[in-house]
């Protein structure tokens, strides 16, 4: 299978340009680092306290020390809501990446057979920790997108060879090749990683996309090993690290866990920025791909894009769009005012209760008791009734409580994340007797709320993120051993890779959808075929009336326009079951000429002709003789005695 081949510019381009390429880099670096600094360096840290429910004062001193300092996670608890609803909505129905074609194709073409081996492949790839793992890849990248409104997925194809130890003959030892990782890897970007320009509304037109590499010595090591940097440039730069651990956004995330990195030389990190953009030369336009070490400002390696047609490895998923900027308004942002109001209310509320605990007795001057006098229970007090008054301190909690309320209900307004569902996963029969299935996620099928739109917004960047993975797929290919697996289903996953890097099959894929349920499609399919059963009969009573030579041509012309109507109905109806190749289930029954003519020789052929020469007054002997050397005999000419 081939794999990634990467050209460096300098064999295309002079070193003034490569300089020149170099410059441009940088230059939208800086640029880029300067439109995101108050986002990577304050706001991603408000924003992951807000979610992780962290308070301002790890230990409040205020009205006393150890005063009440909750912090309700309400804006983890609507991320965590609408993250499941996501996530369900793809993975809670089969397949995962449901596959489709478009137009018609012969039947000797099979389409259908590659369009299922291809959504059998993709399904398995997707589900499995083996190959894509896209679960776990999917999760933190939709959570990302929801809590920070921007989240972006990268998807580069990753050839990594270990040397596996398979025995030991005196002092040597026997090792083989072990192919660690043959294909695509996805995988979420830290939101504190990525720069594109914020101006950019549509993610595909950026003209500049960056991701920050964190890369330690051993990385830079084994980079060095597979010749992707150049071996003295990297001897270079291991003396030159970036700092001695993590970065404040890291360390700020670590001590909010509870933990943290030790300072020592082996946390020494460096970022290389792999840089995606488009540069013209001579009139002409080039996609590249640059590795870019902005401290010493060294260039790592620049090639030329070796991903099919160009494409960038990279996905955006974001919440919402006010069509004015690359980012959206993510939960922790829009509802963290709220989280923060709610915490206050809640908390004046422990504090008043705390207060409404303690009692204060107010003793008149001339009382005879002592200051230092201690109530308790069975405690004697002398004195006559206006001598003592007890003042109780605090306010009552009913009114509180309603205010909070209020504020968690206008949160839920904002969120637009209503009360988590699901549906029956069952059928039911109405009062004319008629099957009706209703699958476990029809409700969410049908809807127009903000969560439908959301939902639909996901779907579409996991169907991105599907059709972008079939072309590596297709253009690198898969490994023989993994296409053999497949069995029945090896040629024709062969053949429709083949296919679709060739441009002569189009198999888009899409997302999985409430409407495909298990149990809905075995029951529409089910209706499918009776009516199939119908048609295909109907077909069958018209073509043998249309093959008798007593039928008028009239009722011909017309029960052949009435079978090519309902051939096309039915296909038009197949298509609205999710029957993606109608023809290979509901074959075409051709031309009336062709039929005709079919007809035709099969009963010339059934009813074979004597001699011409053979003349109506031939002798009896000689007409019978004949007929018993044809295959079936024939019966004699009219007059011909028997």
């Amino acid at each position: 299978m081939p794999l990634p081949v990467s050209i460096p510019v300098q064999k295309e381009f002079s070193d003034a340009t490569v300089k020149e390429i170099n410059l441009y880099v940088k230059r939208n670096l800086d640029s880029l680092i300067a439109q995101w600094k108050v986002l990577h360096t304050q706001k991603i840290t408000s924003w992951r306290r807000i979610y992780r429910g962290v308070p301002r004062e790890k230990y409040k001193s205020f009205p006393w020390k150890g005063a009440a300092n909750l912090v309700p996670r309400i804006v983890a608890s609507f991320v965590d809501q609408l993250t499941a609803r996501l996530m369900m909505g793809i993975y809670g129905v089969d397949p995962i990446f449901p596959a489709g074609l478009v137009g018609s194709f012969a039947e000797d073409e099979n389409a259908d057979q590659q369009r299922e081996a291809i959504e059998v492949w993709m399904n398995y790839a997707g589900k499995s920790p083996d190959e894509l793992n896209l679960f776990h890849a999917e999760y933190a990248w939709f959570s990302n997108a929801i809590k920070y409104g921007f989240a972006a997925l990268k998807h580069p194809w990753e050839h990594i060879i270990e040397q596996v130890a398979e025995a030991s003959t005196g002092k040597d030892v026997v090792f083989r090749d072990w192919v660690k990782q043959d294909g695509p890897v996805p995988k979420p970007i830290l939101f504190e990683d990525f720069l594109v320009p914020l101006r950019a509304t549509d993610f595909r037109t950026a003209n500049f996309k960056a991701h920050r590499v964190t890369l330690t010595e051993f990385d830079l090591l084994d980079r060095k090993m597979r010749g992707l940097y150049p071996t003295a440039k990297i001897n270079a730069l291991l003396s030159k690290p970036d700092r001695m651990g993590p970065d404040d956004a890291q360390r700020n995330m670590e001590m909010d866990l509870a933990a943290g990195s030790t300072v020592t030389d082996a946390q020494k990190q460096w970022d290389i920025y792999e840089c995606y953009f488009p540069f013209i030369v001579n009139g002409k336009r080039f996609s590249l791909i640059s590795s870019y070490h902005l401290g010493t400002q060294t260039d790592l390696r620049t090639v030329f894009n070796f991903f099919p047609n160009n494409m960038d490895p990279f996905k955006m998923a974001r919440l919402g769009s006010d069509g004015e900027s690359i980012l959206g308004q993510g939960f922790c942002e829009l509802l963290g005012v709220y989280q923060e109001e709610v915490a206050q209310i809640h908390n004046q509320r422990r504090d008043s209760g705390t207060l409404s605990n303690t009692t204060i007795i107010r003793a008149s001057s001339s009382s005879q008791i002592d200051t230092n006098f201690s109530v308790y229970p069975m405690a004697v007090l002398t004195g006559g009734p206006d001598d003592f008054t007890f003042e109780t301190i605090g306010r009552a909690t009913t009114e509180t409580i309603k205010e909070e309320q209020m504020t968690l209900q206008l949160a839920q307004d904002a969120a637009g994340v209503g009360p988590s569902s699901s549906g029956s996963g069952a059928g039911t029969v109405n009062k004319k007797g008629s099957y009706s299935s209703m699958g476990s996620f029809a409700n969410q099928q049908e809807g127009n709320t903000r969560a439908n739109l959301h939902q639909t917004n996901s779907r579409y960047s996991h169907l991105s993120l599907g059709n972008d993975l079939l072309r590596l797929y297709a253009h690198f290919g898969i490994p023989e051993k993994k296409i053999a697996a497949m069995g029945k289903m090896a040629p024709s996953l062969q053949k429709a890779l083949q296919n679709v890097r060739d441009g002569r099959l189009i198999i888009p894929i899409y997302a999985a959808t409430s409407s495909i349920n298990k149990e809905i499609e075995k029951q529409n399919r089910m209706l499918m075929l009776q009516n199939l059963r119908a048609h295909w009969q109907m077909i069958s009573q018209l073509l043998s009336q249309g093959s008798n030579p007593m039928t008028p041509p009239e009722v011909i012309k017309y029960g052949w326009e009435v079978a090519t109507a309902s051939n096309a109905l039915m296909n038009s109806l197949m298509r609205d079951f999710n029957f993606d190749d109608p023809s290979r289930y509901n074959p075409d029954p051709g031309t009336r000429e062709k039929v005709q003519e079919m007809n035709s020789k099969q009963q010339h052929a059934q009813v074979p002709q004597l001699p011409q020469s053979l003349a109506p007054n031939s002798n009896p002997d000689t007409v019978r003789q004949l007929a018993r050397q044809l295959p079936n005999g024939v019966p004699p000419p009219n007059g011909m005695p028997q």
